[in-house]
């Protein structure tokens, strides 16, 4: 709705830093088209309403002499969450300024970091890192939020105790335009704490870069006992333990990611519920996704800790908010790698539609960007696959082909035209023909001819179920996106040629099972199956085995070509 600009007051701003330049820019294009997108306001007691975001939308509409401007009332939500959540996702918000902000609604929270964690739809690793800011002077929390120094930086910054060496370091850092890795090497000299350390410290207590046993020769330079003076070596036996913990959870997860200070925030905490839940029959669907997985923590104080449910495709995962918070229905674009497709899946029961390579399939609806591993319809959706599924479903997809074909003569022979039409004989491998005619006409009857070959496979009356067979072999040859096409055109049951399996089950990670699980009814039938799948990946695969389902003709939708 529309209400008086003048009805309208700033609140609480998380952003400090207005760039003059995008303001002007901002301002020209209200003057233009007006505010497109509503701020976000909570309506007070004198029905004056306070903005939680969209102050930049406000601000450039005031300069445009705009008289009016649309809002969007947030009810029921705590209006400092709802203005970080909103800012976190503008281009000009900086990490100086999130920092501001969590360290609010954390003393609000009691200093629950899980609680405020979920609030905001971000990893505890990444609240932590933006908790840790708040130890940076504010000379250098002004630089972050003007841009003059990177977040890795200021990270490391922070780890300096006093605030007028932090000061005195920026001075030479911003001199010398320093890098975050230039920076990280000279931070990296200072003494480390051997209390803090996640590693087997008995190597340690006899070694000469140990402060505590040459107390004498430190106690210039170093007020606190057992550091550790020797940073290579406490680094290299700290990565070991990470590397080792990482390891031991890879069988758990698609992705497991080791993060350190200066590394960018390219996950986020997938939740079912909050201000960024993508509801928990999503939640279920992403957990086989190639994008989900677990991070362990190599930031100081953190080392070692592991963050579970994480998503690691941004994009993707601001489509299913959405899609969440505003359902709406989407086409499903076809599977594939963007090139052309042979025939119209629109129509099972219909002949192939010979279309160009230019056809992309594509979805034209722009409501919603679809452009990443996931389609946000309502209706939860299978995501990007592992790379060990990806090819174990393209196998199974030439078989199920394969045979379809061998069935059908008349269709085969019609899929072979249509590659041909589409100048995709690169698929035809002369190699395999030739294998297929010897053992249809025996080595004596080969000839070079074309016309003699053309004659012994008259006689033997096998020219049309040779045509089958050499469409069949062109399966493996074609992309992704054409075998989708001929099995939508042939409609092969996979339940009749394939069943679930344990080979099929230990190529996915636990996480993938506990997916499939819940798909098909697994996880109700097997008792404390949560538990179960919380134990070793060979017991989850035993226990869903046994669990007494019938998997016959049970197909998984990620296998599905539909």
């Amino acid at each position: 709705m529309d209400v008086q600009i003048s009805s309208v007051r700033e609140g609480n701003n998380p952003r400090r830093y207005f760039d003059s330049a995008a303001m002007e820019e901002l301002t020209n294009s209200v003057k233009a088209n007006g505010i497109v997108q509503p701020i976000a306001v909570s309506r007070q007691s004198d029905d004056k309403y306070v903005i939680l975001a969209g102050h930049r939308r406000y601000r450039a509409a005031v300069s445009a002499g705009l008289s009016t401007i649309p809002v969007h009332v947030v009810e029921g939500q705590d209006p400092e969450a709802v203005a970080l959540i909103e800012n976190t996702v503008r281009d000009d918000m900086s990490p100086a300024e999130e920092s501001e902000s969590a360290m609010r609604l954390l003393k609000k929270n009691n200093g629950d970091v899980t609680e405020v964690a979920l609030l905001l739809g971000w990893t505890q690793d990444k609240l932590r890192r933006r908790i840790a800011l708040s130890g940076c002077s504010q000379t250098v929390r002004d630089a972050l939020a003007e841009r003059k120094i990177q977040l890795g930086i200021a990270e490391l910054l922070a780890t300096v105790p006093e605030h007028d060496k932090q000061d005195k370091a920026l001075e030479k850092i911003l001199a010398n335009k320093l890098t975050v890795s230039q920076v990280k090497d000279f931070l990296s000299r200072l003494v480390q704490m051997l209390e803090s350390a996640i590693f087997d410290k008995t190597q340690c207590m006899g070694c000469r870069f140990n402060t505590s046993t040459h107390a004498s020769l430190f106690e210039e330079t170093i007020d606190k006992d057992a550091c550790c003076t020797n940073s290579d070596c406490f680094q290299k036996k700290t990565d070991v333990v990470l590397q080792e913990k990482a390891a031991s959870i890879k069988d758990d997860y698609p992705v497991v990611r080791i993060i350190r200070l200066g590394d960018p925030d390219v996950w986020t905490q997938l939740v079912a519920t909050g201000n960024t839940g993508v509801g928990e029959a999503q939640v279920s669907k992403c957990h086989a996704c190639a994008n989900f997985g677990a991070i362990v923590s190599g930031l100081p104080g953190d080392e070692g800790k592991v963050d579970t449910s994480v998503c690691f495709d941004l994009n993707c995962h601001e489509n299913m908010v959405k899609a969440k918070r505003m359902p709406v229905h989407i086409p499903i674009p076809p599977s594939g790698d963007g090139e052309g497709v042979l025939f119209n899946p629109g129509s099972a029961a219909s002949a192939p539609e010979i279309t160009g390579d230019d056809d992309d399939g594509g979805n034209n609806d722009e409501s919603v960007d679809t452009s990443s591993c996931c389609t946000p319809p309502s209706v939860p959706r299978q995501s990007a696959m592992t790379g060990a599924m990806t090819q174990y479903r393209r196998s199974l997809w030439n078989m199920v082909g394969a045979k379809a074909i061998a069935k059908d003569h008349a269709k085969g022979m019609t899929i072979l035209v249509s590659i041909i039409a589409n100048a995709k004989t690169m698929a035809l491998s002369p190699t395999e023909v030739s294998t297929v005619i010897r053992r249809k006409i025996g080595d004596d009857r080969m000839s070079k001819s074309v016309g003699t070959m053309a004659s012994a496979l008259d006689e033997a009356g096998i020219g049309l179920s040779l045509i089958a067979a050499t469409a069949g072999t062109a399966l493996s040859g074609l992309h992704e996106s054409d075998v989708v096409s001929i099995l939508q055109y042939l409609q092969p049951n996979i339940g009749e040629s394939w069943e679930i399996n344990k080979d099929f089950l230990s190529l996915m990670t636990k996480s993938e099972i506990s997916s499939l699980a819940d798909e098909i009814g697994v996880a109700d039938k097997v008792d404390n199956w949560h538990k179960v799948i919380g134990g070793k990946k060979e017991q989850a695969i035993q226990a869903f085995m046994n669990s007494g389902m019938d998997f016959n003709g049970i197909v998984p939708m990620m296998l599905d070509y539909n």
